[in-house]
């Protein structure tokens, strides 16, 4: 693990643009007895872990909760540096870890986490480490900048009052669509002359981002993508159980 990034720098720049990379931030041995440790519970259990193919996409293998079993998924999620910057950004906790891994099929288009998307209307955030090489053809991640607080819908920025932040929280209700058409996404490109940004890395190279802004994992057109990926959620008691009770099917006992 090494790291020559000031806290004030990666900071200021996920608040100005969303997200910050930090290249090969874990050394090889962390990443290869991670991706080990994920090829064998997913081998022993194939289609436990396997996403649905929905909304033209996934297939892909989440394990959630891997602290549970995986000590570099402890040492990841625990991880002092990652902390102070998002305690910074927010005040949020860590809820679980997920370990995933994306295989090149054949016969079928296969991703992590479907389509467009935001995790919620408000800022979200993950830290997520690329376990293996990622370059354009094996499922790089994506990131639409500008887009923290657009309706495509409307198609127009929203600006929240304090009313509407808190009636949203209240009714856990989402003020606009969390998935978003590749139509829209388009429309959006061409009107602000606007291109995602294209995230590739090498080995142990980590992004921290938003998860307001749009964004997806690429079409996976060789080869495998393995990573691991911190949740981050509001620290006040009653977010977080919320959050807790819509992932706990999910966790691996």
């Amino acid at each position: 693990m090494k790291n020559s990034h000031k806290l004030t720098d990666v900071i200021f720049k996920i608040n100005r643009e969303g997200y910050y990379v930090l290249d090969r931030f874990f050394d090889k041995a962390f990443c290869e007895e991670t991706i080990n440790e994920i090829n064998y519970l997913s081998n022993k259990t194939p289609n436990k872990f396997k996403t649905s193919r929905k909304e033209n996409s996934s297939g892909d293998i989440r394990i959630f909760k891997f602290e549970k079993i995986s000590l570099n998924a402890i040492k990841f999620k625990n991880n002092i540096f990652f902390k102070n910057i998002l305690l910074k950004l927010s005040d949020v906790k860590s809820l679980f870890v997920l370990a995933g891994r994306v295989d090149f099929d054949n016969e079928n288009e296969t991703n992590s986490g479907g389509g467009w998307h935001r995790d919620s209307f408000f800022s979200q955030y993950k830290v997520m480490v690329y376990l293996s090489d990622v370059n354009t053809r094996n499922g790089p991640f994506l990131f639409l900048p500008n887009s923290k607080n657009f309706d495509f819908k409307n198609f127009r920025k929203i600006k929240l009052n304090f009313f509407q932040r808190f009636k949203s929280v209240i009714l856990r209700k989402q003020l606009v669509d969390l998935r978003i058409d590749e139509n829209d996404i388009s429309r959006f490109k061409e009107k602000y002359k606007i291109q995602p940004i294209e995230i590739i890395g090498k080995q142990g190279t980590v992004i921290i981002f938003d998860g307001s802004y749009t964004h997806k994992a690429k079409n996976i057109e060789k080869e495998s993508r393995y990573t691991l990926t911190n949740y981050f959620f509001k620290k006040n008691k009653i977010s977080y159980f919320l959050k807790y009770l819509q992932f706990k099917d999910k966790f691996i006992k």
